[in-house]
């Protein structure tokens, strides 16, 4: 079973219990999911079964949309509704956010939280929190491509947030929260898309039937995941399958260099990448069935 689904993951359960409760209702084996949810938060979490599972690092790379709930006042040592409050302040007024939101716009540097995956001296630093060990996290460049105040009820501020991949948006809320002279943690998250992904597509694990026939495959993979399209020529399946070395003349348009997905005989067969010196090169071949 090669599938791409469109999970809709509920609050309180993690990302690998979602994907084991998957696998164990369709009876499989190999599968992975393309980005965590945090425990507390819900929303869309693509999950890959079978030999789609080499899709996983491309669909990772995707930017995400969320909307959240801010606290202000507030701050957690896990930035999140499950941490202790180890901070306190003032409210700020709604015009003092949107005074300090602009600099949240771009490509940012950020800290991740110390409750995180990241790793530290080869250990997940959330281990390294639980322990008691203090360790500084290594910011990273993230970029924010869009920010929307939906809703501010103080001490409440409901946010709708595009961004790349890596963003923590428990930072966001950290970070955010400092700049008013206040501080805040999220009280509410839920991924609303992953690239050409929606919510709204998604269903939940126990709508999910035995068969899979929800999962999403071939063209609604390539077109979904916004990867552009090349066409194998018949006369070129074979050497295509047989790894040899890809030629232009084998596809039925012209391509710009980049990623795309490789079709054939109206199955999606693989990844495929042209460097900028025209040169294809194989990403990975779906075995021909």
């Amino acid at each position: 079973m090669n599938r791409l689904f469109l999970i809709n993951k509920e609050s309180g359960v993690t990302s690998f219990q979602t994907v084991s409760r998957v696998r164990r209702k369709l009876k499989i084996k190999k599968t992975g999911h393309a980005g965590t949810l945090d425990q507390f938060a819900s929303g869309l979490l693509l999950i890959l079964t079978g030999r789609y599972t080499r899709l996983v690092e491309y669909f990772t790379d995707f930017d995400k949309v969320y909307r959240a709930t801010f606290e202000f006042g507030k701050e957690t040592d896990t930035l999140d509704p499950e941490g202790r409050v180890i901070a306190e302040s003032g409210i700020p007024p709604l015009s003092e956010i949107e005074t300090a939101l602009p600099s949240f716009f771009g490509k940012i540097s950020q800290q991740p939280p110390q409750y995180s995956a990241v790793h530290i001296d080869g250990e997940r630093a959330y281990r390294l929190a639980l322990k008691g060990r203090e360790v500084e996290m290594p910011s990273r460049e993230i970029e924010i491509f869009d920010w929307k105040i939906l809703d501010y009820r103080p001490p409440f501020l409901e946010v709708q947030i595009h961004c790349s991949k890596g963003t923590y948006i428990r930072s966001l809320a950290r970070d955010l929260g400092r700049a008013c002279g206040s501080c805040a943690y999220v009280t509410r998250l839920e991924r609303l898309a992953v690239g050409g992904f929606s919510l709204s597509d998604a269903v939940t694990v126990d709508a999910l039937s035995e068969s899979g026939e929800e999962g999403l495959r071939d063209a609604s993979l390539a077109a979904g995941a916004g990867f552009p399209v090349l066409s194998i020529k018949e006369v070129f399946a074979a050497d295509y399958f047989n790894g040899k070395p890809i030629a232009a003349h084998w596809f039925d348009t012209e391509a710009a260099p980049g990623l795309f997905a490789v079709f054939c005989r109206d199955r999606f067969a693989g990844m495929v990448e042209k460097t900028e010196t025209g040169f294809f090169r194989y990403r990975f071949v779906l075995a021909e069935e």
